[in-house]
């Protein structure tokens, strides 16, 4: 697959403009990446491909979709070279507005030589300075390496995904719909979940609500590991805070992450460290928790100065609740239901629900990249 030539300037072309369309067709995130890994496999023709997700506080990995990367790679990226350098890399990629890179560090040449792979092109998906994902695509040994016109596809395609990323995730945090199946939500855990690592990464306790939750926090379920990328997140997390303890003796040394499971239900992750045993050697302990996460579109409706009474109706709304079920809900009547919704309203500069919820999307997109 990857010994094949340079593609013809229209395959590129062809390529660019379908992810281009798909990062603009208001997908959910995970459809989203799917549509581009498809599309720039066309063009580039790699080995393997992953787009992950990544939180914007922090640069970790929450998610990710993943076409041909074998499980063992997934694990020592992420446990390893991810907190150890590549978290920062992409952090530094994003605030130098350098949203690709060839070049690998020994570290990164090791791992995937191990695996089999020779090149690998690192993407860096960003809105400003700030990382809202990041894509790893990879060639085998003998294949030839990524020459300048894949990487300039890339990075011409880099601020669209960037956006698409953030757009995505206000629109289901604000929406905040189960993705699955009702039966699997109904199944999803209700109590805390404990993992214990020992110094080798292998997990030495595994409770069976840990079990649950880890399932819900999958990965795409076409390459699924045991490493969901939020578990990976919070313990890159974890390393690196202990790593640079000594520039901040005041900061914590804990990890936390929150991710949302394919049943639509919120979690906590947090990972410490114990105290080294006999042996010198610490046990890595992650609580993973369900939280309570009510949805919020701090991202969508502060800019329009609305009330907190309004933007909880708004959501609603935008959400398809009726005039019946939002009295049921908050309490108030149908006559103030409409009062919110109008005031809202007047203040996006619309008229009636539909336009209402058509702003709320349409702003979302409405900066988008020339």
């Amino acid at each position: 697959m990857g010994r094949r030539g340079t593609p013809a300037p229209g395959v590129v072309a062809a390529a660019f403009a379908g992810a281009r369309r798909a990062c603009y067709a208001a997908h959910d995130s995970l459809t989203l990446r799917r549509a581009i890994g498809e599309r720039l496999s066309a063009a580039l023709r790699p080995t393997a491909w992953s787009l992950a997700v990544t939180d914007p506080a922090t640069g970790l990995v929450v998610h990710r979709a993943t076409d041909a990367v074998p499980s063992s790679l997934s694990r020592s990226y992420l446990f390893t070279v991810y907190p150890d350098e590549e978290a920062t890399r992409l952090v530094d990629m994003a605030q130098a507005r350098t949203p690709t890179l060839t070049t690998k560090s020994p570290a990164v040449s090791d791992l995937l030589d191990g695996a089999g792979f020779a090149h690998r092109l690192l993407a860096a998906f960003s809105v400003g300075n700030t990382l809202y994902g990041a894509g790893w695509v990879m060639r085998e040994r003998g294949a030839r390496p990524f020459d300048d016109g894949e990487t300039r596809l890339v990075r011409r395609l880099a601020p669209h995904v960037g956006r698409a990323l953030r757009h995505a995730s206000l629109i289901e945090a604000a929406l905040a719909a189960p993705t699955s199946a009702p039966s699997f939500a109904d199944a999803a855990p209700e109590s805390p979940g404990v993992l214990m690592f020992d110094a080798r990464g292998t997990a030495v306790v595994r409770t069976d609500a840990a079990v649950a939750i880890l399932d819900d926090l999958a990965d795409d379920e076409r390459s699924r590991s045991d490493v969901p990328g939020a578990l990976g997140g919070v313990l890159a997390q974890l390393r690196w805070r202990h790593a640079h303890a000594s520039r901040d003796p005041e900061s914590s040394l804990g990890g936390t992450l929150r991710a949302r499971g394919r049943s639509g239900r919120w979690y906590t992750l947090h990972a410490s460290l114990t105290e080294p045993g006999a042996a010198g050697d610490s046990v890595t302990v992650v609580v993973l928790a369900p939280t309570p996460r009510p949805p919020t579109a701090s991202g969508l409706v502060s800019r329009y100065g609305l009330s907190a009474r309004e933007s909880d109706v708004l959501l609603r709304v935008a959400r398809g609740e009726s005039t019946k079920e939002l009295v049921a809900a908050l309490g108030i009547s149908a006559y103030t239901v409409q009062d919110y919704v109008s005031r809202a309203s007047e203040k996006l500069g619309v008229r009636g629900r539909r336009e209402l919820v058509a702003r709320l999307f349409r702003d979302a997109f409405g900066d988008g990249v020339p």
